[in-house]
């Protein structure tokens, strides 16, 4: 089991069952996780913990987490409506303010990263993170469709999430990393290229495509959280024409909060003669399938 099973299986039973069972789900199944930084399961246990009315124990693992493990979270992020109970506690207060000076720390020193070194195969399909993930867990999941002619690589964002972890803002900078990193990656010495993304790295993707000079053979979005379309969605449409892009849409027929977006961009590009297949993906909410079956290999190479 990864964090993010984990997570989503929590939330699935905070939603339907109520706050008490996600959090004693959480409690019994955190040790499944392997070694590694999870600060994002101490964020959860701290706002079930809150949110179910144990309030001492809420403290108890953000002080966990702040202090025993050194995380630190964005300063909004504890200032969620599940914390409100604890939010004059003093002790809260005090661990808040440790973590709001690391973020301003973390911030400082932030810059864009990408994991490519230099040319290795003939084609690169280039990833891009969602929110509160890394490059590290963008290509470990995408490496799944790496082959002896596909070389896979992952960006990282400079914005800062937590502790090691970064997200995107949907905004007229961030997406401009991906135009950066492209620069400098040999990116026209590939015969074929492919963007793809998680959650909010797909709206990257979209905004890079439709507002820069970046162009490849396909784009395959994720699980797309991309509020880029409300404004700009025929903008989008005429630039996958014209650079003959191909997209492709894979999203959980339970995730909640991207299916009225993925649907939208697939009929909308669909009567406007874009290549474009959508994948609907049974029993699965915001996250990737544990495997990347057929449906993800739209690579003309393989």
């Amino acid at each position: 089991m990864n964090e993010d099973i984990l997570l989503e299986k929590t939330l699935e039973i905070a939603e339907n069952q109520g706050y008490k069972l996600a959090y004693e789900y959480l409690l019994d199944n955190q040790d499944a996780l392997g070694k590694g930084d999870y600060q994002a399961v101490w964020y959860f246990l701290c706002c079930l913990a809150s949110g179910a009315g144990d309030y001492e124990a809420a403290i108890g693992h953000l002080g966990n987490s702040v202090e025993e493990h050194g995380y630190w979270y964005r300063p909004e992020v504890l200032e969620d409506d599940d914390l409100i109970p604890i939010m004059e506690n003093q002790e809260f207060i005090r661990l808040k303010n440790i973590s709001d000076n690391r973020y301003n720390e973390a911030l400082n020193q932030s810059k864009t990263s990408w994991t490519w070194k230099s040319k290795e195969k003939n084609n690169i399909l280039l990833s891009l993170h969602g929110n509160g993930q890394t490059a590290e867990i963008s290509k470990n999941t995408w490496k799944q469709l790496e082959h002896s002619d596909l070389q896979i690589e992952t960006l990282q964002s400079h914005t800062v999430d937590s502790f090691e972890r970064f997200r995107w803002n949907y905004d007229d900078v961030d997406y401009k990393q991906v135009n950066d990193c492209i620069s400098q990656i040999q990116w026209n010495d590939y015969k074929h290229k492919y963007l793809a993304g998680f959650s909010a790295g797909c709206d990257m993707i979209l905004r890079a495509i439709t507002l820069t000079d970046i162009t490849c053979d396909e784009i395959l979005l994720q699980s797309p959280w991309i509020p880029f379309i409300n404004e700009n969605l025929q903008r989008i449409i005429d630039r996958c024409k014209e650079k003959q892009i191909g997209v492709n849409i894979y999203c959980g027929e339970l995730d909640l909060d991207c299916k009225e977006m993925a649907a939208k961009l697939y009929d909308n590009m669909k009567k406007n003669d874009v290549k474009v297949n959508i994948t609907w993906q049974q029993d699965l909410r915001h996250q990737f399938p544990e495997k990347l079956g057929r449906e993800y290999h739209v690579l003309n190479i393989i």
